[in-house]
């Protein structure tokens, strides 16, 4: 839902107008505070046509606080709701812990061991990159060659570009366990390949989708005794491990978010400067 569709429901459920509403709560402030209260209420509740999480919930009313505030209705701080509930894939996702002193524990191992050659080094791109799925996917075979058409003896790659959906740029290089994969994979699956053809492909010869990663991961945490709801090894888990360990190394948010390509004034991180400087 847009931003504007919940400050319509907002509105729509007070049968007020957006004027009178911070007319109302310039006037009186407890108010206001009262109209949060029942609209988070009624947003979690079963009235709603479609009832929203408890977390959803909060985080829609933090919308609408903002918007009070944007128009000068200062909210108290004594007005708070409950913390967000900690789902159960989260508690799951915070015990299993991947890294040990800076290398990858037996949990993921067993993760990867069980994983075929294809997915496993893909999983490791996520991993030491922390990209989305389709910006590794959408890698060709050259991304492995050197100007001679042959495979790289670069020991760590560098990967740079867009995000596809918001066209924010990142650039990171791949971690040196992960570049050693995808030569192997290189060397065993596609070596004979054209430098234009996709470089991880399935049975049918076709480039992997993200689909089919995710449904082998989740199958093989299942092998592993997590539900579907609760993979700590998803994709997107696999990018969120690789953000942590950006912060546990205390690495600039600057750099942390041009690494996996949030939005960043790059100019200020670097200068103009390029790949040899980092």
């Amino acid at each position: 839902m847009t931003d504007l569709a919940i400050l319509t429901e907002y509105l729509e459920y007070n049968e007020m107008s957006a004027t009178r509403i911070i007319e109302e709560a310039g006037e009186n402030i407890k108010k206001a505070m009262t109209r949060l209260s029942e609209i988070f209420e009624y947003m979690h509740s079963k009235k709603r046509k479609k009832q929203l999480t408890f977390n959803t919930a909060r985080g829609r009313i933090g919308l609408i606080r903002g918007f009070l505030t944007h128009n000068g209705i200062g909210i108290p701080k004594r007005y708070s709701i409950a913390k967000p509930a900690k789902s159960e894939s989260k508690k799951v996702h915070e015990k299993s812990r991947v890294w040990d002193n800076g290398a990858l524990n037996d949990t993921i191992r067993t993760f990867f061991d069980d994983l075929s050659l294809t997915h496993g080094t893909i999983g490791l791109c996520l991993l030491y990159t922390g990209q989305k799925t389709k910006i590794i996917l959408g890698l060709n075979v050259d991304f492995l060659l050197d100007a001679k058409g042959k495979l790289t003896e670069d020991e760590r790659l560098f990967l740079s570009g867009e995000r596809i959906k918001t066209r924010n740029p990142f650039s990171v290089f791949i971690g040196g366990e992960a570049t050693a994969a995808l030569k192997r994979y290189y060397e065993q699956m596609r070596k004979k390949a054209k430098p234009t053809d996709p470089l991880f492909i399935d049975e049918r010869g076709s480039r992997v989708s993200s689909r089919a990663v995710q449904d082998a991961y989740r199958r093989v945490a299942t092998k592993m005794g997590y539900t579907s709801k609760q993979n700590p090894f998803a994709p997107t888990r696999l990018r969120h491990v690789f953000m942590r360990a950006c912060q546990i190394a205390k690495i600039p948010d600057n750099i942390m978010k041009l690494f996996v390509g949030h939005a960043t004034d790059i100019s200020a991180v670097y200068g103009g400067s390029t790949q040899d400087d980092m």
